[in-house]
């Protein structure tokens, strides 16, 4: 099942977020230093994803998956190119 589970803080305003969780809130973001005004980090956006089943926790498996996941993200450079022309 698919839902939504909220909003990512970065695309909140900081006087938005509970003041007693800033230092909590900024520790699972890209930067401290995060403007979502300059678009120059994600703040705290990310996906992830679980794999449940049996013989998953197999080292082999993982080694595997994690290899075919990685080769799917984008270089350093690449992700410059995107930034600097969006």
């Amino acid at each position: 099942e698919m839902q939504c589970l909220g909003r990512w803080w970065a695309t909140l305003h900081r006087s938005q977020w509970p003041e007693e969780n800033t230092e909590g809130i900024l520790s699972d973001f890209d930067s401290v230093d995060h403007n979502e005004s300059k678009g120059d980090t994600v703040g705290d956006r990310r996906q992830e994803i679980v794999f449940i089943g049996p013989g998953l926790g197999a080292q082999t498996f993982q080694s595997a998956i994690t290899e075919m996941l990685d080769s799917c993200l984008l270089t350093d450079e690449e992700w410059e190119t995107f930034r600097l022309n969006r």
